[in-house]
C-alpha cells in the first residue's frame, strides 16, 4: 500500500508541477526536472535498473526508442537513458486534467487511439520533424500498459 500511495503522490505531485513549470522552463531544464522526477520514482520504488550497452549508443545520432509498455514504470526508467525523450502518446492522455497540461506544455507526440492513415501520415511527419529539432522519439508498438 506504501508504494501505491508514494507512486501516486510522486506521479500526480510531479505532473501537476510540471504542468505548471514547463511552459516557463526552457526544454533543457524541464528535461533536467523530468530526470530528477524519474530518479525520485526509482527511489520510492526501490527499483534496481542496470543499463548496458551504452557504449554502442551514438548520442550524435538520432533514435527512434520502440520498448515493449509493461508498467507505469516504463517512462522513469527510459528516462534514466542520456539521450532526449520524446513520446508519441494516446490523445485520450491529454484530457486528464495535470497529465493533459504537462504532456502539451512539453510538446509530446498525441496521436488517435485507432488512427486512420491521415493519421499516421501526420504521425510520421510529425516525428521525422521531432527528430530533426535533435530529440529522440519513443514509441510504444502495443500502445499502452493493457495493449
Amino acid at each position: 500500500m506504501r508504494t501505491v500511495a508514494g507512486s501516486a503522490v510522486l506521479v500526480h505531485g510531479a505532473l501537476g508541477l510540471g504542468a505548471t513549470l514547463a511552459p516557463r522552463l526552457a526544454p533543457e531544464r524541464m528535461r533536467l526536472l523530468e530526470r530528477m522526477w524519474a530518479r525520485a520514482v526509482r527511489r520510492a520504488l526501490r527499483l534496481s535498473i542496470r543499463i548496458e550497452g551504452l557504449d554502442n549508443l551514438d548520442t550524435r545520432r538520432r533514435h527512434l526508442v520502440m520498448p515493449l509498455h509493461e508498467s507505469f514504470v516504463d517512462i522513469p526508467v527510459l528516462l534514466h537513458l542520456p539521450i532526449r525523450l520524446r513520446f508519441v502518446i494516446r490523445d485520450e492522455l491529454l484530457g486528464y486534467p495535470a497529465m493533459g497540461r504537462y504532456l502539451a506544455a512539453t510538446d509530446q507526440i498525441p496521436v488517435p487511439e485507432v488512427p486512420l492513415l491521415d493519421d499516421l501520415r501526420a504521425l510520421a511527419a510529425r516525428v521525422e520533424a521531432v527528430m530533426e529539432t535533435g530529440d529522440d522519439v519513443v514509441v510504444f508498438p502495443q500502445g499502452s500498459v493493457l495493449g
